[in-house]
């Protein structure tokens, strides 16, 4: 297994993915899937350096994607993910990790004073952020939804 950052060739093998974690996610299934709007946010991520995929034998089983940016009131910068998806057939062993660690040495480098890690997909949420925590993170807030008309 190869962790290494997504190139354009990866785009069709992503949006796949990601389709699959939209369909699988509670949280997003309800919500139109725009497969042009993933093509530019994945296209936008791998030209920022900041998107990652785990790969076997040719096949892209897992992935992820982060930004670096100054918070709105300090000119420090963090870093924080879009997506982290491993196909279920890869899950439970160190996949996650190093695409985490991936990203980390990624933000780091580009001047992170910290990084932000979420959990929004519910998918194995817990056990999701279990594994930050093993990782060095720890929990700083709390995310509530509400829709509209509700």
């Amino acid at each position: 297994m190869q962790i290494r950052p997504a190139q354009p060739h990866d785009l069709v093998q992503l949006l796949e993915m990601g389709r699959l974690m939209h369909a699988e996610s509670p949280r997003f299934r309800p919500v139109p899937f725009s497969t042009e709007k993933a093509q530019q946010l994945i296209e936008q991520l791998i030209s920022r350096g900041g998107a990652f995929v785990a790969e076997v034998d040719g096949a892209l089983v897992g992935m992820f994607g982060g930004v670096v940016f100054e918070h709105f009131f300090s000119t420090t910068k963090m870093a924080a993910d879009v997506v982290l998806y491993v196909t279920p057939e890869y899950r439970g062993g160190s996949l996650a990790a190093r695409l985490v660690h991936a990203f980390e040495r990624w933000a780091i480098e580009a001047g992170a004073d910290e990084l932000v890690l979420g959990v929004s997909t519910g998918i194995e949420a817990e056990r999701t952020a279990g594994l930050y925590e093993r990782l060095g993170y720890e929990r700083s807030g709390i995310s509530l939804l509400k829709t509209a008309g509700a």
